[in-house]
């Protein structure tokens, strides 16, 4: 209910948080249920944060980078 957009190829969950505190976000996510799922991207306007749990990489990312990041495969 929580995820945005899942990309079942990738194994990717995102979610949008655009006007959410660092702190707020956090706590979000430790009640996300995220098995099976190897990266969550989680797009905000301006926080930027990059962190690994329980084999789950978490990138949080401003819009404008998201946005530019080229496709990988």
């Amino acid at each position: 209910d929580e995820i945005n957009f899942y990309i079942p190829k990738e194994k990717k969950a995102i979610l949008i948080y655009p006007f959410l505190l660092l702190n707020v976000i956090l706590d979000k996510v430790k009640k996300l249920n995220l098995q099976n799922i190897k990266t969550v991207q989680i797009i905000t306007l301006e926080l930027e944060k990059s962190f690994t749990k329980n084999n789950t990489k978490f990138e949080i990312i401003p819009f404008w980078n998201w946005a530019l990041q080229e496709e990988s495969g």
